[in-house]
């Protein structure tokens, strides 16, 4: 059968097409299956037909066609479904049908179309919708064939339209053919047919109401020349049973105060209300007929067949809910009509508040540290209510911190990953709405073992002072903790106390007695975690006798380092300011004076015991040592200077006698000495010219030699 092109399966008793059940015919082109006892059209039983272009359903009692049934045969071009048992076509009823061309519903029961619901077929070119319940559709909406831009021909002949809205048949843009027949059309809006090519438009109709909204008909007509059946006048009475085209315009009157169709003062309004409450909703009308109105609701596009509670009073009509409940709610539309016509209400929706259920409560969790925690939470409401969650009455949340948290927006599931102590609390589950809050709350408990998060140092403590040794760590359940002290266990005392749950130790008056190492042990029903430290007692310094020695020793030595450095800058600092300046006359000459230590008749000898000893003491030769600066004695010109102590002096011709003041060859007497020579002997030396013997010590026996010099002046 894989050849097979057409099949025809019809006046059988078939009631249910299986899944694949036409697996394998591949080339099948038409399938007819009418007159059977079909009722659902699944998803499954077209799989295999990818060549199908012609199906017949009709006469069958298809109540129900599943969204996405149509997907195995995406090529179909005609498709009849007349004469079953559909009532509505939603938006999914012919999805997947995107080249379908001829769609047949005539002889259903359809008396709902959703907006929207032709879009999946745009490119749909004949649609009949004959002897169906279609009236509001035509009546009170717009948009419904919106996505049929290329229809052709329309079938709405027989069904229960009464009205035409101006806008019921936008989006039909290459209409050709309207059949309207069979109709009891009372009212046409102006210009329903604008924008649209239609060659051919059956109405037949008797009971038009031929006041001014019906004047745009002659010269529609006119203009157009397009044929129209049937259309005669009942309103106002000097027209009835006219003829349209023979009314002149200018008897289509309007009076602002009459109307034989019904006009709706005050329809129903939106209202959100509680689960549970009262609640009615009115619909007012007028009319100048005399015939009585007759008022109906309609909910969700639907009639309602029978209402909870329905009455009228006066040209008001009321729909009664003693106790709202969420299947209540929806959208509610008052229609009212008489002979002349119907009037279509705004729609009004009904909102039922219900406080949020808690379907599913989280549920109290123990876990250990590092393990993932779920916590489950939804709840019910209406409208559907917001799940959140709190951690001890607020927001802050260690895990979502620390990037550990994680909330799905679809599901109801809260996780913490790597759980930590810190996690730890009262969680709350928060379901919230427009109709109240209601919370579930459930405890969280991480178990973890003892960890000291802080290392013992040892401690240095002065004698009489206090000290503190710290062991901090966590866990849960919170550790208790126990002092050692070189391995027995440390008691509260008079000098030691516990602070913050055991985990500072503070000893008061730190004694000899309390250097030791300390144990600190932290434990709980998981473990047990320890560390130690020492403690050091810093004693008052006591120098000992070798401390003693070896300060002296340095002392001896720095004093004698000093001195020495002491003594060469005075030697330094003499001979600096007893050299010659740059500016002396050449001819001057230098006389140095020696000390002559060697002479037996020495005052400063030392004798060895016979009294001739020629060696030197030790205080001659510390003042040699001093006095190493040069002294001058400077004589008259032409005359050179000679080494004191020796037989040569000055000439006679420059001085006569060395004398503090020669007076006769006004010469004068310099005499130097070092600045350590004591006061009182700067005059205690003379010269004198004429004098053989050598220059005389001073008898004061004194520990240094003195120089000086003589000048002359002409």
């Amino acid at each position: 059968l894989e050849k097979l092109t057409v099949l025809k399966i019809r006046h059988n008793s078939i009631v249910t097409l299986q899944d694949g059940a036409f697996w394998g015919l591949h080339s099948l082109h038409s399938l007819k299956l009418d007159h059977n006892s079909i009722r659902v059209v699944s998803r499954g039983w077209t799989y295999g037909l990818t060549a199908l272009q012609e199906l017949h359903l009709g006469n069958n009692e298809v109540h129900t066609i599943i969204e996405d049934s149509w997907n195995g045969c995406k090529h179909l071009l005609h498709l009849d479904m007349s004469n079953n048992k559909l009532k509505e076509i939603l938006t999914g009823t012919f999805k997947g049908l995107g080249v379908l061309e001829v769609l047949r519903l005539d002889g259903n029961m359809i008396s709902s179309i959703s907006e929207g619901a032709f879009n999946s077929t745009p490119s749909l070119k004949v649609l009949e919708l004959n002897r169906n319940h279609i009236s509001w559709i035509i009546e009170d909406s717009s948009g419904i064939f919106g996505g049929l831009s290329k229809l052709t021909q329309l079938g709405l002949a027989s069904n229960k339209i009464t009205s035409i809205n101006r806008n019921a048949f936008s989006g039909l843009i290459n209409l050709v053919e309207l059949d309207l027949t069979g109709n009891f059309i009372k009212t046409i809006e102006e210009n329903p047919f604008n924008g649209m090519p239609i060659s051919s438009l059956a109405v037949n109709t008797s009971g038009l109401v031929c006041d001014c909204s019906i004047a745009w008909m002659n010269r529609w007509i006119e203009k157009t020349k397009v044929f129209v059946g049937h259309l005669s006048c009942a309103y106002p009475a000097s027209i009835a049973g006219k003829l349209v085209r023979d009314v002149p315009e200018d008897q289509f009157l309007c009076s602002e105060n009459e109307s034989a169709k019904p006009v709706i003062t005050n329809g129903p309004k939106s209202v959100i209300v509680a689960d549970g409450s009262q609640l009615n909703l009115s619909c007012s009308a007028w009319s100048t007929d005399n015939s009585s109105l007759e008022f109906r609701w309609r909910k969700n596009n639907g009639d309602i067949p029978n209402p909870y509670k329905a009455s009228v009073n006066n040209n008001t009509a009321y729909l009664i809910f003693d106790k709202v409940s969420t299947h209540h709610a929806g959208v509610y539309q008052c229609i009212v009509s008489n002979h002349f016509g119907t009037d279509y209400s705004s729609k009004a929706s009904l909102t039922v508040l219900v406080l949020p259920v808690i379907v599913k409560r989280p549920s109290n969790t123990t876990v250990r540290a590092g393990s993932t925690v779920r916590l489950e939470c939804s709840a019910g409401g209406e409208p559907p209510p917001q799940v959140g969650w709190q951690k001890d009455g607020g927001t802050e949340f260690p895990a979502a911190h620390e990037r550990r948290m994680h909330v799905m927006p679809t599901d109801d599931v809260f996780y913490i990953v790597n759980a930590k102590p810190a996690d730890s609390g009262l969680y709350s589950c928060i379901a919230r709405n427009s109709a109240g809050t209601v919370t579930a709350n459930a405890t969280l408990t991480v178990l973890e073992a003892p960890v000291l998060t802080r290392k013992m140092e040892d401690v240095r403590a002065s004698e009489g002072r206090p000290v503190v040794l710290e062991c901090i760590g966590s866990g849960w359940p919170r550790p208790r903790l126990r002092w050692w002290k070189n391995g027995a266990k440390l008691e509260a005392g008079p000098r030691h106390h516990f602070a913050s749950n055991d985990q500072l130790l503070i000893i008061i008056d730190v004694q000899a007695i309390d250097e030791g190492v300390y144990t600190c042990e932290m434990y709980n029903t998981l473990g047990v975690d320890k560390a130690s430290a020492q403690l050091y007692l810093d004693r008052p310094y006591t120098p000992t006798a070798e401390d003693m020695t070896g300060v002296i020793i340095i002392s001896v030595v720095c004093c004698a380092v000093g001195t020495s450095a002491i003594w060469v800058i005075i030697i330094y600092q003499t001979r600096k300011r007893l050299r010659p300046t740059t500016g002396e006359t050449p001819s001057r000459r230098k006389i140095v004076a020696h000390l002559d230590t060697k002479s037996e008749h020495s005052a400063l000898s030392k004798d060895s015991g016979t009294g001739d000893s020629t060696k030197r003491s030790s205080e001659v030769i510390r003042i040699e040592t001093v006095l190493t600066t040069e002294y001058q004695i400077e004589c008259c010109e032409g005359e050179a200077n000679e080494p004191l102590l020796k037989t040569d002096r000055c000439s006679a011709a420059c001085c006569t006698a060395f004398r503090p003041v020669n007076e006769s060859r006004k010469c004068h007497t310099r005499l130097h000495r070092p600045s350590s020579l004591p006061a009182g002997h700067s005059n205690s030396y003379t010269a004198d010219q004429t004098s053989k013997e050598p220059l005389k010590r001073p008898s004061h026996s004194a520990s240094f030699s003195t120089l000086f010099s003589t000048q002359c002046a002409y």
